[in-house]
């Protein structure tokens, strides 16, 4: 008779908050194309681009408006987000949108400015595999801040779901 035994608890997936704490989770694609690349990104809350834009181009941006502003997502464009008035570029914003960068360690959650790699050594360190149990022993409880530190707006759920998945399936 043999059995296995494994060290870390069953997985179960988690969300970055409480239970409906509004996130978003997928944008749509945008209607426009980018001004400088010519490609579609997907659409954002004027909230996310007021939220990341440095203080001296917010001018223009009216928070809780309806702007329809949308982000580029094509890692070789300067462009962070644009509509049909125009485009701000990513010199422009508060962060670095690291997924433009390949050469940037891209963080999987913006608001605790954890990366894979992290999640990654927890899991074996810590033995843990809930989301929120990785996120609290990294950084501690996790806020819920997607929309305004996330560049598209949008939850870290999946994302983080997925590597420890996929960690998980391999050992």
């Amino acid at each position: 008779m043999s059995f296995t035994f494994n060290a870390y608890p069953p997985f179960q997936e988690q969300g970055c908050c409480d239970e409906g704490c509004g996130c978003v989770i997928e944008n749509p694609q945008a209607l426009i194309s980018c001004p400088l690349c010519g490609e579609k990104g997907e659409k954002v809350s004027n909230l996310t681009v007021y939220s990341l834009t440095q203080k001296e181009h917010k001018s223009d941006i009216d928070r809780k408006g309806s702007d329809h502003y949308n982000v580029c997502m094509t890692p070789e464009c300067s462009c962070a987000y644009y509509n049909d008035k125009g485009h701000l570029t990513t010199s422009q914003m508060k962060r670095d949108f690291d997924f433009k960068d390949d050469k940037k360690e891209h963080f999987v959650c913006y608001c605790l400015n954890i990366t894979k790699p992290q999640i990654i050594e927890t899991i074996k360190s810590k033995k843990l595999t809930g989301m929120q149990d990785i996120m609290k022993e990294l950084v501690g409880p996790p806020p819920c801040a997607c929309e305004k530190n996330n560049p598209t707006g949008l939850c870290c759920d999946a994302k983080f779901n997925t590597i420890i998945k996929e960690f998980l399936a391999q050992n």
